[in-house]
């Protein structure tokens, strides 16, 4: 967080990586201090995505999910390819009990960059719906991918430790 406030006061005007720095105050809890960074980043440019990510996380923390995902859709409206906001919007369709869209949205990232965040949202969403066939493929596949992050290991082990055979021991 302190390089992110420093690179804000170095440039004001600066978005880029914004929604990371609005990420990590709303992982904090703190209210305060992002609703303070969302009202910034819309005076400097409300055309950019990062601004109405910092707005989604703000409604988010207040528990207004269902606006937060609203926030989010106009972010993805102003950039398509929006990695931050296509992963956001998967937790927040995951945290809505919208397993379905939160697959969506999730392989909309995965089609983007196959990054960690997307493998392991897709896993999550795959077995609420449950589809542990798919989660197991997916988990796989983030381990050939990444086969010395223990991250991947980790979920090749989750996607396991519930499927039926799993289960039955």
């Amino acid at each position: 967080i302190i390089m992110f406030q420093k690179a804000r006061a170095a440039d004001m005007k600066n978005l880029e990586g914004m929604d990371i720095y609005a990420s990590l105050i709303r992982y904090q809890e703190d209210q305060t201090r992002l609703n303070s960074l969302t009202k910034e980043l819309l005076d400097v440019n409300d055309k950019r995505p990062e601004a109405w990510i910092a707005v989604a996380l703000f409604c988010d923390l207040k528990g207004d999910r269902l606006s937060a995902v609203q926030f989010v859709d106009k972010a993805l409206e102003l950039d398509p390819n929006h990695l931050t906001a296509h992963h956001f919007k998967g937790q927040l369709h995951l945290r809505l009990q919208q397993p379905e869209q939160s697959v969506q949205s999730y392989y909309r990232a995965y089609s983007i960059r196959r990054d960690f965040n997307a493998y392991h949202g897709l896993v999550n969403a795959y077995l609420k719906i449950p589809k542990v066939g798919e989660a197991l493929r997916t988990a796989k596949e983030a381990l050939s991918l990444m086969p010395k992050d223990a991250r991947a290991m980790l979920l090749v082990g989750r996607v396991l430790s519930q499927t039926p055979v799993a289960c039955a021991r």
